[in-house]
């Protein structure tokens, strides 16, 4: 009996300290509750909206740079339904990433052990976050679901698509927060972090696509006048693996080809190469993707009496011999 009783308060003790172990706060990445009065805790938070996952790039076969031998995409075939795959993944994704947006600015400013300047520095991230992922969804869906807060499970079944130019106009204003308050750049080795600079260019970006043609000229001409940023020397080199950190680059997402993280990785080299170039031709430039470039007096090659129609590498933007290589040289 009094080992049965010894038993049980040991069971007791452990069953105590267990619960105990179990309640502590997370060393490596942002907690629920009051993680806001912790500033790791609001670095590792908004270090994770930075995750590739968020940061959505289109599918080369979406575009008209190529023609694939043996089939279409949707988009180029004009085939889209609701069950688009990547469509429905990129829209989860993206509302996973403006929900955790809309939190941190919600929650950053009620860190007030920070000076004020810090705390404006930090929510401005979380402005640039949001304005980018609401930037992707309105210039690929148009109106769609409006939200600047947390909402609940039963709200989410009453939630209705929201004019585009009205979510366009927050998303400026999130550029512009955003612009004003994070340093012109980071440092050579940090073009992951958003910067005023990135946040013009964005912005920038957003209201040409969406033909808000002067306010994309001013934040063109605002992030130039920075001064941060050049071209790069070698049109070509720029987009080797070996340069990195670039003057022309304003914010990237970093990747890494040894751990195998990069952009199209799903198309071997090969397929895109002809098959007098070792390639399988599998993958092609268009027509479209060809014709961009202009001559070299600056005209579209149906405009420019340098064009020759046999010879279309000839008289051309140099650049284009870096982007598509010619089956005779």
């Amino acid at each position: 009996m009094k080992n049965l009783l010894k038993a049980i308060i040991i069971m007791i003790a452990v069953g105590i300290t267990s619960c105990n172990d179990m309640d502590v706060v997370p060393t490596d990445s942002a907690s629920s509750g009051n993680w806001y009065s912790n500033i790791d805790q609001i670095r590792w938070s908004l270090n994770d909206g930075y995750r590739v996952t968020f940061w959505k790039t289109d599918d080369e076969s979406w575009t008209d740079n190529w023609t694939q031998r043996t089939s279409v995409s949707e988009i180029v075939s004009g085939s889209v339904t609701s069950s688009f795959g990547s469509a429905k993944t990129n829209w989860a994704h993206l509302y996973k990433a403006i929900t955790r947006s809309n939190i941190l600015i919600r929650e950053i400013p009620l860190a007030t052990y920070l000076a004020e300047e810090v705390r404006n520095k930090l929510v401005a991230e979380a402005y640039f976050m949001r304005a980018s992922y609401y930037s992707y969804l309105v210039t690929h869906f148009g109106d769609v679901p409006f939200l600047l807060d947390e909402i609940t499970i039963d709200e989410s079944f009453e939630v209705e698509r929201t004019d585009k130019n009205v979510i366009l106009e927050q998303i400026y204003k999130d550029y512009d927060f955003a612009a004003e308050w994070l340093p012109a750049e980071y440092g050579a080795n940090e073009k992951r972090y958003a910067s005023s600079g990135a946040a013009l260019a964005l912005k920038a970006r957003v209201a040409l696509y969406m033909g808000d043609y002067a306010i994309s000229a001013d934040a063109s001409k605002a992030c130039m006048n920075l001064g941060v940023y050049e071209l790069h020397d070698s049109y070509g080199e720029y987009f080797l693996p070996e340069t990195k950190n670039s003057k022309e680059t304003i914010f990237a997402i970093p990747r890494n080809s040894d751990l195998d993280d990069y952009l199209g990785k799903n198309y071997p080299q090969k397929a895109t190469l002809p098959r007098n170039r070792d390639g399988w031709g599998a993958y092609n430039p268009s027509w479209e993707l060809l014709a961009a470039y202009t001559c070299t007096d600056g005209l579209p090659i149906d405009e420019s009496p340098l064009f020759e129609s046999t010879n279309p590498f000839k008289n051309r933007d140099p650049r284009l011999m870096e982007t598509i290589i010619p089956l005779v040289l």
